[in-house]
């Protein structure tokens, strides 16, 4: 598989014989990952004086252990093709996930809703993320809000290798956009100013429509090769949160895997639609892949600039 080679999977957050692990599991001998390596940080513990000179490897003890029992898990469930190993230390959670995946080269992290450190992790991580549902799930369909962005065309990479390596029976890919009402604003005080405020909005709005909808056959062409692809627009009108726009409709998507964009770096109200909201809900019963792999997007570009270039 052409991305997510090395994955690093956080057993503070995924815990032995759970059926995230067995999801993971699965994904891997789909998938086959070059290396795969478990992290498993015990957080420090004070001890009194004369327990630790008694015991001097009282936590050791307890890591070790964990670290033999992933070794004999991997060796029985996964492929003999993937490479495993396993850290297992004491220390801070982010920081040790962060340093190991910096440290291995990771392409992909896996953690799940439950981990104390997920937002910081999606946030802070040199690479994909990918949040597994905490009961048994198969992926059969892809879900993939867009925006065609750079980061749409990131996202839609993943979209593909995956595709290609899983028994994906249909995607679903929803264009979300601001409609006029976010750009057109005025203080009307006669009936003729209300009047030309709504002709200006359905001018405009008549263009989004005709952007959006040349975008998406376009996009539809270039990703022919998918199983049964659908691509629709999502129209955002004032007042409605984008987030919150986005987050309905993965919570209505019978899709059990949602691939989205890096965080934005603008919290509120962001320009483009196809990124990770800071209000992001993970359900426990689909896999989220947050695609980021240092693809950045540029917020000066805005979609109402490109669809003035577009008209």
């Amino acid at each position: 598989m052409k991305k997510m080679q090395n994955w690093l999977i956080d057993l503070n957050a995924i815990t032995l014989g759970s059926e995230a692990l067995e999801n993971i599991m699965s994904l891997a001998n789909q998938l086959k990952p070059k290396t795969i390596h478990f992290i498993h940080v015990a957080k420090k513990v004070e001890l009194p004086a004369d327990l630790k000179s008694e015991f001097p490897d009282l936590q050791q003890v307890e890591i070790k252990s964990q670290a033999e029992k992933v070794m004999e898990l991997a060796a029985s469930e996964l492929s003999k093709e993937i490479e495993v190993s396993v850290t297992a230390k004491i220390g801070d959670v982010l920081a040790e996930i962060l340093n190991v995946a910096t440290e291995n080269q990771s392409d992909l992290i896996l953690t799940t809703c439950s981990a104390s450190v997920i937002t910081r992790v999606i946030k802070e991580a040199p690479c994909h993320v990918m949040v597994v549902p905490e009961k048994k799930v198969d992926v059969k369909s892809i879900f993939i809000p867009i925006d065609f962005s750079k980061q749409t065309e990131l996202s839609m990479e993943l979209v593909n290798a995956l595709d290609t390596n899983l028994s994906i029976e249909n995607v679903q890919a929803i264009h979300f956009y601001k409609d006029a009402s976010y750009y057109i604003q005025k203080v009307c005080e006669s009936p003729y100013e209300v009047e030309e405020l709504i002709k200006e909005r359905i001018e405009l709005n008549g263009k989004l429509n005709t952007y959006s909808k040349h975008k998406r056959e376009r996009f539809t062409a270039d990703h022919s090769h998918l199983n049964d692809l659908k691509v629709s627009d999502y129209k955002v009108s004032k007042g409605i949160d984008p987030h919150r726009a986005v987050n309905e409709a993965i919570q209505q998507s019978n899709s059990q895997l949602i691939v989205l964009g890096a965080f934005t770096n603008k919290e509120d109200q962001p320009g483009l639609l196809g990124k990770v909201p800071y209000s992001m809900n993970f359900n426990d019963d689909k896999y989220y892949i947050v695609a980021k792999e240092g693809a950045f997007i540029d917020e000066n570009k805005s979609l109402f600039k490109a669809i003035l270039n577009f008209a």
